[in-house]
């Protein structure tokens, strides 16, 4: 929890209004099965910002998972549109717990694709293989129907960020909740494991 409280004053940083009736981001993060990750960096509309480190890892790959693709949500200050583009920038970088590498990816995510909700903004970050990154905007259903992806793009390698978060069960004691079994082998990944891969 306490992870959540500082990355939403983090996040804070990034203004109060969002313009519009969005008053409240509902922010939330999940994983592919074969993907869980350590986050490790994470702004909105603003130059990539390293963050508290926290494990995110869900099923957000396998249809029908109980509870959705995301978990760990956290009501924040939405941020300010900055440019007035009529969307967000979204960055992240995290990186892998079944390589070890890290990843940065950059999302321009649309105000218009985004689930608004009583003037809460709702999002979720899914961090899939090879650098995938997914801005979820859910709709509260039991089932996949109600799946709404606002943007997916792939990111690029950030080699100076690799490390073997799977080893630091010091620092993160939950660490074999999530891989002891170890994850499924990657399936039909969106992101190809190119030279951007290695």
């Amino acid at each position: 929890m306490n992870r959540l409280l500082a990355l939403g004053a983090l996040l804070a940083l990034s203004g109060c209004q969002a313009g519009g009736n969005i008053r409240t981001l509902d922010l939330s993060f999940g994983s592919y099965e074969s993907s869980p990750a350590v986050l490790t960096h994470l702004s909105f509309e603003q130059p990539l910002a390293r963050t508290p480190e926290m494990i995110v890892a869900s099923s957000a790959d396998v249809p029908g998972t109980l509870g959705g693709r995301t978990n760990s949500a956290s009501v924040l200050s939405p941020p300010t549109d900055t440019d007035g583009d009529g969307a967000w920038t979204i960055r992240a970088q995290w990186v892998e717990l079944t390589t070890d590498k890290a990843w940065t990816a950059t999302a321009v995510v649309p105000l218009d694709r985004i689930r608004i909700d009583e003037n809460v903004a709702v999002i979720g970050i899914v961090f899939g293989p090879n650098g995938e990154m997914l801005i979820a905007s859910d709709e509260p259903t039991p089932d996949p129907s109600g799946y709404r992806d606002a943007a997916r793009v792939c990111g690029s390698r950030a080699p100076d960020g690799d490390r073997a978060w799977r080893l630091d069960t010091d620092r993160f004691p939950e660490m074999t909740d999530f891989l002891d079994p170890p994850p499924p082998s990657v399936r039909d990944p969106f992101c190809p494991a190119g030279e951007t891969g290695r």
